[in-house]
């Protein structure tokens, strides 16, 4: 039987702060929040874990220098663009999807016609025989 290898507590606040960094890049976390996110406790991180608070602190001190703040209404006009893109995407897919219908209906009826081509040559030759 394998066990399984628990990740250290850096692995976890490293892991949570790459997810939510990626998945909001906006984002202002605290050290709590972020200890809460990886499950591990805030006064043992504070206590025994100096240096990834240290850590932690830095990635999220260059992480608000980079000017991550953003207008409410750049994010909703981001958020526009990113929706018309994916209602064009979707629109091609409609598209493609009817054309790709179109051709099955087509190859399905020339794939009867050439059975009932086939059935009859077969009836024609067995009058001939």
């Amino acid at each position: 039987m394998r066990k399984k290898k628990a990740l250290s507590v850096r692995e976890r606040i490293d892991a949570t702060l790459k997810l939510a960094l990626r998945d909001n890049p906006n984002a202002r976390m605290s050290v709590s929040e972020l200890s809460r996110l990886a499950d591990v406790s805030r006064a043992n991180l504070y206590t025994s874990h100096r240096d990834v608070v240290a850590s932690l602190r830095s990635k999220l001190e260059v992480n608000r220098r980079r000017g991550h703040r953003t207008d409410s209404s750049e994010t909703l006009q981001q958020v526009r663009k990113e929706l018309q893109a994916e209602v064009g995407k979707n629109r091609a897919l409609a598209y493609l999807v009817i054309e790709l219908r179109a051709e099955l209906q087509r190859l399905r009826a020339e794939i009867a016609g050439q059975e009932s081509a086939e059935k009859s040559a077969k009836k024609t030759q067995r009058a001939r025989s």
